[in-house]
């Protein structure tokens, strides 16, 4: 009986010691992810701020370039030839002259370079 209540003993003092060990782990386990975490949300909110400046920025080069689409207007087109001019009217407020631009689609040659984004190969 005696061995018996010795091995239980044992066997209670290495569980309490397993747990005490585990807890210990699972502590440090948690301070590290803790910092880890720490780390990549600081990460993440430098990056979405980083982001937010350049969605700005292209929100701000988008309503631009809506606002000069409303001032284009495409003359001379030729289907035959593949080509068209287009004459920006700027505002007399601004000061500038009315700008002229000609796109030739077959040469793959633009004078203002606005509308290589929109030839399809």
């Amino acid at each position: 009986m005696r061995y018996n209540w010795g091995n239980e003993f044992s066997a209670d003092c290495f569980g309490c010691s397993n747990r005490v060990l585990g807890h210990y782990l699972t502590a440090s386990r948690w301070c590290r992810l803790a910092t880890l975490m720490l780390r990549m949300g600081l990460r993440q909110v430098k990056q979405i701020e980083v982001g937010y400046i350049h969605v700005k920025a292209i929100q701000k080069v988008m309503t631009v370039n809506a606002q000069r689409a409303q001032t284009m207007n495409v003359e001379l087109y030729s289907h035959y030839l593949e080509s068209f001019r287009v004459q920006e009217y700027i505002s007399h407020r601004s000061g500038l002259l009315p700008r002229s631009y000609a796109v030739d689609l077959r040469n793959k040659h633009y004078e203002c370079r606005k509308f290589q984004s929109l030839q399809y190969s």
